[in-house]
């Protein structure tokens, strides 16, 4: 009974992206009447032990799952802490506390940012086993920024005058964090426009995708919106707002992938393109409508939660060479609706979003084997919900480390889940 109500309510939000604010209503009544209904007495379960990493008060977090908050030798750790509360949306200016955490003598450093969200915080990201990247905002130039931070010379502080996305070696992609503020608050930064600037969400010849130096400095759009509006269309759509999203670059640093997301009398597409890392050889790799979260496996291939050509949303593997799309754990992983894949090796570890308990469940799905894993549950208070929401954003870390972001206990923390997953 519970598998067929599931299918409902998939069909029925499906039905409802087309009209996003009666979706939003929707979901607040629904969630509140089925929390009332079907709350479970425990506010997490997990086979692993439970860590919460910060020791303060304050509540605190990674970000986004595409990132490790440990570097590579497993020593050093990075999380971001609140200085206000993190059902409410963030401000301006009140900043982000930046915690680097050395596991070996326990010291910590603090750093401030004041552009955040709740999401994918400052975009804080390890660049190498001993540097560091997150954004800011400068307040001279109304503008944001980036800064690189060496964690053996921390008074020594590189400052760029571009904030970054994602990050390999000596370069990072960035995109405009106004028009995210504006398409998709979630994921943007709202300095500039408090602070005066005007934002032309209509300029499609200026903004995209963006190529940033870090020994240079310098920035450059590589990838246009107006090449992306046109790009696989006879006649491109009319009066659509379009942005980029989700940059996530290849582990090898030759290319990367992103979203395509546009507007039309506010119904969301999703397009799915790969690039090399100067911009060029651009490739559709999916258009089916409905491209939500991915993760590379490999150089050559992804997995991606996305809508089939038969209007079925599931996991899938797509060759970015050949554009074979597969689907991804059938019979296994089918019930299973939108969630945040990171891989190790060939384990892939995902989340879901709060079923009708308000409960968050966590996996770990075996490619090779076809074994899936229940990891633990956790529970998301109704107080956070919308922009404010936290989802578990689970990360494979050194050694088989998993962290998650979760407010099963009344506040947002950063979770270490104390066991190591053999290769």
């Amino acid at each position: 009974m519970g598998n067929k109500f599931y299918r409902i309510e998939r069909v029925v939000a499906k039905f409802l992206t087309r009209f996003p604010l009666i979706k939003s209503r929707f979901k607040n009544i629904y969630s509140r009447i089925n929390f009332l209904f079907f709350r479970k007495k425990e506010s997490y379960y997990s086979i692993y032990e439970i860590v919460k990493i910060n020791s303060s008060d304050r509540e605190s977090f990674f970000g986004y799952y595409d990132k490790s908050p440990l570097n590579s030798s497993g020593n050093l750790l990075l999380y971001h802490e609140a200085n206000i509360a993190t059902n409410k949306l963030p401000s301006t200016s009140i900043p982000i506390r930046i915690i680097l955490k050395n596991l070996q003598n326990g010291k910590e450093d603090i750093f401030n940012s004041y552009t955040y969200n709740w999401q994918q915080g400052s975009r804080l990201q390890w660049i190498d086993d001993e540097r560091f990247i997150y954004n800011d905002y400068d307040s001279e130039k109304n503008d944001f920024c980036s800064i690189i931070v060496n964690a053996n010379e921390i008074s020594t502080k590189k400052k760029f005058s571009f904030p970054i996305y994602d990050v390999h070696g000596d370069y990072a992609l960035s995109l405009n964090f106004s028009r995210l503020a504006i398409l998709r608050p979630d994921y943007g930064y709202t300095n500039r426009i408090k602070n005066g600037s005007v934002i032309d969400i209509y300029d499609l010849l200026n903004d995209g995708v963006f190529f940033c130096d870090l020994v240079q400095n310098k920035k450059e759009l590589i990838i246009s919106l107006d090449t992306l509006r046109q790009f696989g269309f006879s006649n491109p759509p009319k009066n659509a707002v379009h942005k980029v999203n989700h940059i996530m670059i290849s582990p090898d640093g030759e290319s990367f992938v992103f979203l395509h997301r546009f507007f039309i009398n506010c119904q969301k597409y999703d397009r799915l393109f790969k690039s090399d890392k100067s911009g060029k050889n651009l490739k559709l790799l999916a258009n089916t409508g409905m491209i939500s979260h991915y993760s590379w496996y490999d150089n050559k291939n992804l997995i991606v939660y996305m809508r089939s050509q038969s209007g079925k949303d599931n996991y899938h593997i797509i060759n970015t060479e050949s554009l074979n799309i597969t689907q991804l754990g059938t019979g296994i992983l089918d019930g299973f609706g939108d969630g945040h894949p990171s891989v190790r090796g060939d384990k892939v570890l995902f989340d879901t979003y709060p079923n009708r308990s308000r409960m968050k469940e966590l996996y770990i799905y075996d490619l090779k084997s076809n074994v899936l894993e229940k990891v633990g549950e956790f529970l998301e208070p109704l107080k956070y919900a919308e922009q404010t929401r936290c989802d578990l954003h689970p990360r494979w870390a050194h050694d088989g480390l998993i962290f998650i972001d979760s407010t099963h206990s009344g506040k947002r923390q950063l979770y270490l889940l104390n066991r190591k997953i053999d290769e």
